[in-house]
């Protein structure tokens, strides 16, 4: 996990996608209950993707974007919608571009060759505002539980702190600084395998820090399209066998479904 600063995103998009989210949030429930995401659905408003995983209730509610939102956010204001798309859709644009950048960089480092870099830079993307209302009990409750993420990178960016980043070295959790105008980048289970483990998967979670403030975030994960398999690039310099077989997107998805945090044991190799 890393920040990035002078990283082309304008600090006034930034101010608008952080209004707009809180615009979202405040809706009454019944509204925000029209745009509900379906069992089966990707997109829409709903409770955090990895909460089947855990007995408690975590204190987070949900909006997911694939592209234009028009759809749900024509459900939320229907006569005034457009300017909620706009914002959501010019994010989304610049998040990526930078995105592109970064991906392209770490590329580089693990010597992944120009033509499969090239291929594996058409990556798709989903936009994830998140809300932590304000809590009466903070000290009882988690914001979000910890979990990894599971594609290439997520680029985050959050309004205040609550972020915690787990050392795997010291078996602690560590806050990560909240930097004003600084986007936050973490490293997912399927970067973790085509890096053959060079770049760790980050297990993070969501604390709650006020029982007064409204904490929002914005949350872009970007990952190879479903039909593509992601193999580990093994350096013949260092000698290091594969830790992981290939396996297709798809498949990750479904063993990260069942098995959450787990599913890269699934598709470890006993070297």
């Amino acid at each position: 996990m890393f920040q990035v600063v002078n990283h082309g995103v304008p600090s006034s998009l930034l101010d608008e996608v952080v209004s707009e989210a809180t615009r979202l949030f405040a809706l009454p429930a019944p509204v925000k209950n029209r745009a509900l995401r379906t069992p089966e659905g990707a997109t829409g408003y709903g409770v955090a993707r990895i909460s089947p995983f855990f007995a408690q209730l975590m204190w987070h509610e949900g909006f997911t974007i694939m592209g234009s939102p028009a759809s749900h956010a024509r459900l939320l204001w229907p006569d005034d919608y457009q300017h909620f798309c706009g914002v959501m859709e010019k994010y989304q644009e610049k998040v990526k571009a930078l995105a592109h950048n970064l991906f392209q960089l770490l590329l580089n480092y693990i010597s992944l060759s120009s033509p499969a870099a090239a291929a594996a830079v058409e990556f798709d993307g989903a936009l994830q505002l998140n809300s932590y209302p304000p809590c009466p009990s903070p000290s009882q409750t988690i914001g979000l539980a910890p979990h990894t993420d599971t594609l290439f990178l997520t680029i985050l960016h959050q309004s205040s702190p609550g972020l915690q980043l787990f050392d795997p070295a010291g078996l602690r959790w560590s806050a990560v600084d909240h930097v004003p105008g600084a986007l936050t980048v973490n490293v997912g289970d399927l970067l973790h395998v085509l890096s053959n483990g060079k770049f760790r998967t980050a297990r993070h979670r969501v604390v709650v820090m006020s029982d007064t403030n409204q904490r929002v975030s914005m949350a872009c994960f970007y990952g190879p399209p479903v039909e593509s398999v992601v193999t580990p690039v093994v350096s013949p310099d260092d000698g290091a066998p594969a830790v992981y077989r290939s396996v297709g997107v798809k498949e990750f998805l479904n063993l990260k479904a069942l098995h959450l945090d787990e599913a890269l044991d699934f598709i470890r190799l006993n070297n």
